[in-house]
């Protein structure tokens, strides 16, 4: 009894394997701005010598060579193969090819609509103005004032009369 509960304990496992932690993933066609570079292509490998690999290939790794091969940030239209060769007994290799066109997201053109911000610069004052030549007449600056509007004034307060006639006679 005891035998068989160590060979099923021996013969059932398993494990699992981190993949790849991504930003931004989409198997739809999406319009990323940015400044769009050549169709790259990035890899990880590891060999495997007679039978033992001699590493652990990562699809980050390849994702992140193909970005430093297009001096991007990002991938677009992107492929992940997984690739392996392998002679018995004797050498191989294994590990993950990704190919995409790869887009620079910091050079990204302003979207439409937006105006860009300029780069700062020295204010530099206009010219002085010159003497005009002695035989032209100087030149007089003329200065046009809208007038003020009035001040608000508030109407008269209405006024009793006085009536001459008395009351007897108003009737």
């Amino acid at each position: 009894m005891t035998v068989a509960a160590v060979f099923a304990s021996v013969s059932i496992s398993g494990c699992a394997n981190r993949i790849i932690d991504f930003t931004a993933l989409s198997s739809k066609n999406v319009d990323i701005p940015g400044v769009r570079g050549e169709r790259v292509r990035g890899e990880d490998m590891a060999s495997i010598v007679i039978f033992i690999p001699t590493g652990t290939p990562n699809i980050k790794e390849a994702v992140d060579d193909a970005l430093e091969k297009g001096n991007g940030d990002l991938l677009i239209d992107g492929v992940i193969y997984n690739k392996m060769w392998y002679i018995p007994y004797v050498f191989g290799r294994f590990g993950f090819v990704v190919e995409g066109t790869v887009v620079n997201t910091k050079k990204a053109p302003p979207p439409v609509g937006e105006r860009q911000a300029l780069p700062m610069t020295k204010t530099v004052p206009p010219p002085a103005p010159q003497a005009a030549p002695p035989s032209a007449p100087a030149a007089q600056e003329t200065k046009i004032e809208a007038p003020a509007p009035p001040a608000p004034q508030e109407p008269p307060a209405p006024q009793p009369q006085k009536s001459t006639k008395s009351y007897d006679d108003q009737l």
